[in-house]
C-alpha cells in the first residue's frame, strides 16, 4: 500500500440467497482530511482536555459508507444492489473498474436492465452538491468513503481533501 501510495484496501464478499457471492477488492488512492469534529459523546467540538488527567478519545470507521446511496448526509440507504449490477462480465470479483461503468443516473443489473427501488421507481444515487469528476461508482464510492471517519460514536467531522 505504502509503494503504491494507497488509502485504503477495501477487500470483503457480499452473499445473496439467489445470486451468491460477490467478492470485492479495491484499492484506492483516496487521502482526506478529517477535521472539526463534534465529539459524540456529549456534542462539545472536539476533545476536552482536562489538566492532570488522561482522555480518551476513539475514532470509528463506518464503513458501511461506501455502499451508501447519497453524498453529503447521514440519513442515505445502504444499498449493494448498483455495485452488484456493475459486475457485468459474471465473475465472482467486482473491480472498481467495473464500476466505472455504473451510471449513478442509470443504475442497470448484470443484464443491463434498470434496477428499480421497492415502489418500481428507477434507482438514482445523489452526489448531492459534491462535485465528482465523472458520475460514476468508481467516483462516488472513493468520496462516500471519506466521511467514514467519527470521533467518539457518532460525533461528524468536516471533510476534505488533502
Amino acid at each position: 500500500m505504502v509503494t503504491g501510495g494507497l488509502t485504503y484496501l477495501i477487500e470483503g464478499a457480499a452473499q445473496h440467497p439467489q445470486r451468491g457471492t460477490l467478492r470485492f477488492s479495491w484499492a484506492m488512492v483516496n487521502p482526506a482530511r478529517n477535521t472539526n469534529c463534534t465529539n459524540g459523546l456529549d456534542g462539545t467540538a472536539g476533545v476536552v482536555l482536562r489538566p492532570n488527567a488522561t482522555t480518551d478519545a476513539e475514532i470509528t470507521f463506518h464503513v458501511d459508507h461506501l455502499f451508501w446511496d447519497t453524498l453529503g448526509t447521514e440519513l442515505a440507504r445502504l444499498r449493494f444492489d448498483p455495485l452488484w449490477g456493475a459486475n457485468k462480465d459474471g465473475n465472482d470479483l467486482l473491480t472498481l473498474e467495473e464500476l466505472a461503468r455504473q451510471r449513478l443516473a442509470n443504475l442497470t443489473d448484470p443484464t443491463g436492465a434498470p434496477l428499480l427501488d421497492e415502489n418500481g421507481v428507477p434507482l438514482v444515487y445523489n452526489p448531492g452538491s459534491i462535485p465528482l469528476a465523472d458520475k460514476n461508482l468508481k467516483e462516488f464510492v472513493p468520496v462516500s468513503g471519506a466521511s467514514q471517519a467519527h470521533l467518539n460514536g457518532l460525533g461528524l467531522c468536516s471533510v476534505g481533501s488533502l
